[in-house]
């Protein structure tokens, strides 16, 4: 019995795999997938940026989160692209779900879900003296 007692010993000590050092081409390989991963996130970025940023002709509007705020809301910034106009406003929208949909030389709208079949538009008007519209849409 102690003799395969110390066979058995002998082989678990035997059959213990000794680390396996990677070679150039397993580097390579994970080099390879480290930059298609950082190529997926600045494609992400790209993609999240379009959905807060947009252009038109003459104008860049932009919506971004109030942190530490109360009640859910949105800052939009539309200024010129000369550096000469721009407007400042707390949109109160819902957080991580707004987004500008469309943006051109009279207006930028923010849509955003309000719950169920439905969603909200705010047109914020780059005219000084149209006030903001807010539209909401219910699907039947």
């Amino acid at each position: 019995m102690r003799t395969y007692f110390i066979i058995f010993i002998g082989l678990l000590i035997g059959c213990q795999s000794k680390p396996v050092s990677k070679t150039d081409s397993e580097t390579a390989i994970e080099d390879v997938k480290s930059k298609d991963l950082e190529k997926l996130e600045e494609s992400e970025q790209h993609f999240r940026d379009r959905l807060y940023t947009r252009e038109s002709d003459h104008y860049i509007s932009k919506i971004e989160e109030i942190p530490n705020r109360e009640d859910d809301a949105y800052r939009i910034t539309i200024k010129s692209k000369n550096g000469s106009w721009k407007k400042t406003k707390v949109i109160n929208t819902r957080p991580h779900m707004s987004r500008i949909s469309d943006c051109n030389d009279l207006y930028t709208v923010v849509s955003f879900p309000c719950g169920g079949p439905c969603h909200s538009e705010v047109f914020v008007f780059t005219s000084k003296t149209k006030p903001d519209e807010q539209y909401d849409y219910c699907k039947k």
